[in-house]
């Protein structure tokens, strides 16, 4: 599951799962007050997150994702609700860079999109540092289909990666506003935190027991971690979120930025 060398492409173990979650970080007023709470297996992800819009107040927002061998995306099912209302979208994509919606009906704006990036989550960040191999030191430019929550618009937004280091990637919004940041990833090519924006607080990792199909295997579960569960920024003392911040975070709401930052 390493990311291995820097000019070759990253892969995932079979039979894996992942839990991972992030809080928010980029208010003061609300540090800790939000929680995306992440499933990934192979080629699917499912994740809730808590929100906050200044307009729409808080919304929590539900998506599915499904992708192929290369993490090239195929589908993806997005539910926002609100006090007042509950929307809904589906996208399909050839990994060609042509679009539709679940209905059928073509979206000619997101020609030459290939992955897809939504806010608020630092998980699809993921997409094209997967999908693509960059040497370090290797920038390179992606047109993606940016899905906004709570309102579910979908525009093409270009944007650049470099690879700075094995684990560190530097994320460039290529649509005027300047805005960039630097991504630490893990073994996996995952988004670890943000910075500024998310921190990853939980996560556990899986993988299936072969002793479930082993005749007269006994005395081990059906599943059992593959590693020790990875201690959270916070456990290892470099988080500023206190501990009671902490434990209300299934209660808190992320507050979104009126400007896009991604």
């Amino acid at each position: 599951m390493a990311l291995g060398d820097s000019t070759k492409g990253i892969a995932m173990a079979n039979a894996w799962s992942r839990t991972i979650c992030w809080t928010s970080i980029w208010s003061k007023d609300r540090e800790a007050v939000g929680l995306e709470h992440l499933l990934l297996a192979e080629g699917v992800a499912d994740s809730v997150v808590l929100g906050f819009d200044e307009k729409h107040g808080p919304f929590r927002l539900t998506y599915r994702l499904t992708w192929d061998a290369s993490w090239r995306l195929s589908d993806a099912e997005l539910v926002v609700a609100t006090q007042q209302s509950t929307r809904s979208i589906s996208l399909r994509t050839d990994g060609q860079g042509h679009w539709r919606y679940g209905d059928g009906r073509a979206i000619d704006d997101l020609d030459g999109c290939v992955d897809v990036d939504i806010w608020p989550t630092p998980f699809t960040n993921s997409f094209p540092i997967r999908r693509e191999t960059m040497a370090v030191g290797e920038r390179r430019n992606f047109r993606m289909a940016w899905v906004f929550a709570p309102g579910l618009t979908v525009r093409p937004q270009p944007q650049a990666y470099t690879r700075l280091a094995d684990r560190l990637y530097l994320f460039e919004n290529l649509d005027g506003s300047g805005f960039r940041a630097e991504l630490p990833v893990d073994e996996d090519g995952i988004v670890v935190d943000y910075p500024n924006l998310f921190q990853r607080v939980v996560d556990n990792e899986w993988a299936t027991d072969p002793c479930r199909l082993t005749p007269g295997c006994s005395g081990r579960s059906a599943e059992r971690p593959i590693a020790e569960p990875k201690r959270s920024p916070a456990e290892n003392g470099h988080s500023n979120l206190d501990t009671s911040a902490q434990n209300n975070a299934d209660d808190a709401i992320v507050r979104a930025p009126n400007e896009a930052l991604r």
